[in-house]
């Protein structure tokens, strides 16, 4: 059987997100077993919920940094030769994917953006909406708003919990799927 570069592109970005996934749900059940072990001590009991807070951010963010590799890998493929755009945002990805036909204007591309500026407060404010310029407090607040349970502020600092970033994990790979159909089948084997 031959296999195309392309499906084996989508196969090694699946697997590569496929295991970022199994090393979250791994560690989340480690976390859960040693909790249900510690009924009466409150105090480690409190301690791992806090862990497991912290590894549904750190899942988030592992997740942000592989669609941010991907969409670099896919930009190679889709200008080869041509430098990587600048900036500091996936943002900066947006001419390279319209020219491609990828809709801007849907879904999961306008999660991906909110995602990004809760990326953004979470890796350079240590999730203090008080440290937020730009974005601003209010446009993080907003965000939180649209995603009641997924994320919270607590003592002023921003918390993303499972459901979020299995959320974004979805949407993530909606768009991926969305990407390689705007490229279309016309590219090489």
């Amino acid at each position: 059987m031959n296999v195309t570069e392309r499906e084996f592109s989508e196969w090694a970005a699946e697997h590569n997100l496929d295991e970022i996934i199994r090393f979250h749900d791994a560690v989340r059940a480690c976390l859960a077993e040693k909790r249900d072990e510690l009924d009466d001590d409150k105090i480690m009991k409190s301690n791992l919920e806090n862990y497991a807070l912290y590894l549904s951010t750190d899942g988030f963010l592992m997740v942000y940094s592989y669609l941010e590799e991907w969409l670099c890998v896919m930009w190679k493929r889709i200008a080869p030769g041509c430098d990587r755009p600048r900036g500091s945002s996936i943002r900066k990805y947006r001419e390279g994917l319209r020219s491609c036909g990828v809709d801007l204007q849907c879904a999961p591309w306008t999660f991906i953006l909110k995602a990004s500026q809760i990326r953004h407060c979470l890796l350079h404010a240590n999730g203090r909406l008080d440290y937020m310029v730009n974005p601003s407090r209010a446009t993080i607040e907003a965000v939180v708003q649209q995603y009641p349970g997924e994320l919270d502020v607590q003592h002023d600092r921003l918390r993303a919990h499972a459901d979020f970033t299995g959320r974004f994990v979805s949407e993530v790979r909606v768009f991926r799927t969305a990407v390689w159909e705007a490229i279309g089948s016309g590219e090489q084997s």
